[in-house]
């Protein structure tokens, strides 16, 4: 029953943060310069066709109307359509949010593994070179923009053909057989293999960007928390007890209760990994939510900035209570505490 009651105070509180980021994105979305309907209708359209279709669209109504519109629509379940394209705003966050997905997956994979391993590397060469190499290495990870490294690798691969730099497939390649969207996933259930070495090699370049400040971050507290809980009473206590070897010390005692905190810290950029990928799928044409939010914002397409900025928000928040429900199952006086 605490479990189920801090669920619903978190979700509750929730709400007001999903209203707000909404509230802001729309308004800051159509205050911008231009004529969406200009746009769509294309060049030498006449007064008449951009006319008809700023009232399809409702853009000829004041925008508190247009609000009000928005979420009675939102209401019914409709975020809208697309005025450039006329398809269906959910049908396109469910065609892009997999790459997007995907992309998360193995980023956030790659940021746990190495930047887990790296920091109990650093930890247990406390104060040589080998710390002192890894402390530069998660600094420069942490400081280092995600577009700039995008971009570095491109230019660095570029030239070598090793691989591709851009996309999830090739433009000939069929994708695998859709069962859930992830080409990975997919080609490897459907045995479909060139496929699936194809996408491992085009999904390479931008994990690696997306999860190099996360490296930084995980390196640095796994470092920390394992130099902190080597200091404990009850890991003296252990190492002391005759017999006790010190491999069942370092992961039963010590990096049990170190990895509690990464785990939650890893959890909460998870989140920010689905939600702020944009940058990256940009530079590298991924085809996710991000890439489909940045053709909106050109385009000056109201309903696919809303549609995949609400997305993205409603699972930035999900995930972080799904990364508190763990953080307070693998400690439950942080529960307790939050709940008092």
């Amino acid at each position: 029953m605490t479990l189920l009651r801090f669920i619903l105070k978190r979700l509750l509180q929730a709400i007001p943060t999903i209203i707000g980021l909404i509230t802001v994105s729309f308004f800051i979305s159509h205050v911008i310069p231009g004529d969406p309907a200009a746009l769509a209708a294309g060049e030498g359209a006449s007064r008449e066709t951009i006319e008809h279709i700023r009232q399809e669209y409702g853009l000829d109504k004041p925008i508190w109307d247009q609000y009000v519109r928005f979420w009675r629509d939102l209401a019914k379940g409709d975020v809208g359509k697309s005025i450039m394209s006329g398809r269906r705003v959910a049908d396109d966050l469910a065609l892009f949010f997999p790459a997007t997905l995907e992309l998360s997956f193995v980023g956030f994979a790659i940021a746990a593994i190495v930047g887990v391993t790296l920091g109990v590397l650093s930890a247990r060469n406390y104060g040589n070179s080998v710390d002192k190499l890894l402390g530069v290495f998660s600094i420069a990870g942490i400081a280092i923009p995600k577009f700039w490294l995008a971009l570095i690798l491109q230019l660095l691969i570029a030239g070598s053909g090793i691989l591709p730099l851009s996309g999830r497939l090739e433009i000939f390649t069929q994708p695998p057989t859709r069962i859930t969207g992830l080409y990975l996933l997919d080609s490897l259930l459907t045995g479909n293999w060139p496929v699936l070495r194809e996408s491992v090699a085009h999904i390479i370049l931008p994990a690696i960007s997306l999860s190099f400040a996360l490296i930084g971050i995980a390196q640095r507290m796994t470092r920390a928390n394992v130099l902190d809980v080597i200091e404990k009473d009850y890991v003296f206590n252990a190492r002391a007890a005759a017999g006790l070897p010190p491999s069942i010390i370092h992961y039963k005692y010590t990096l049990k209760n170190a990895l509690i905190p990464v785990v939650a810290q890893l959890g909460l950029n998870f989140g920010y990994f689905l939600s702020g990928n944009l940058l990256v799928e940009t530079v590298f044409n991924w085809p996710g939510i991000g890439l489909y939010i940045v053709h909106g914002a050109v385009d000056q397409d109201f309903q696919p900035i809303l549609g995949g900025v609400m997305l993205t928000g409603a699972i930035y928040i999900i995930v972080n209570l799904l990364a508190e429900i763990a953080y307070g199952v693998l400690d439950p006086r942080i529960m307790h505490a939050r709940q008092a």
